[in-house]
């Protein structure tokens, strides 16, 4: 998928004066159009993806896999009878995990952002590029998720 455009330089006064306003805060969503470059995007389904993934392990795919390190006797380290399982999750686009709302609390020359941002510094710079000030006058408070959506816990 491709990233999305940066936001236009508004002034930093729009945001107030259209959240004082819901119906100019409507107008100016319904202006926005949206325009998404799929070429590159995955689309193969995750049985799919699954059933290529079980090729590459079985050695039915021109897909080779390479050892990172070597060294011992792995065949017979454990003796005794080896026990082996597969499990298999579905394929998830992990945009689609990411955090899907903020909360932008603009007061003259600070920004706030309350959201679960895992690039706090990207979105520091963005909100300062969008309201008009340094991005050191942006706080960011981070959320964490009940469940960590990864291996790292972020």
């Amino acid at each position: 998928m491709a990233p999305i455009a940066p936001p236009p330089p508004w002034p930093s006064a729009l945001p107030e004066r259209a959240g004082n306003r819901p119906y100019a805060a409507k107008l100016g969503r319904d202006a926005l159009q949206t325009h998404w470059n799929d070429a590159a995007s995955e689309t193969r389904s995750s049985h799919e993806i699954v059933a290529h993934y079980h090729a590459i392990a079985d050695g039915r795919s021109d897909v080779s896999g390479s050892s990172f390190q070597s060294s011992g006797d792995p065949a017979n380290a454990f003796g005794g009878e080896a026990f082996e399982a597969s499990y298999d999750f579905p394929f998830l686009a992990h945009a689609a995990m990411e955090p899907m709302n903020c909360v932008a609390i603009a007061d003259g020359w600070s920004v706030k952002l309350i959201s679960g941002s895992q690039l706090q510094t990207v979105d520091q710079v963005r909100a300062g590029l969008t309201a008009l000030v340094l991005p050191g006058m942006v706080e960011i408070e981070t959320l964490q998720p009940a469940v960590p959506s990864d291996a790292a816990g972020t």
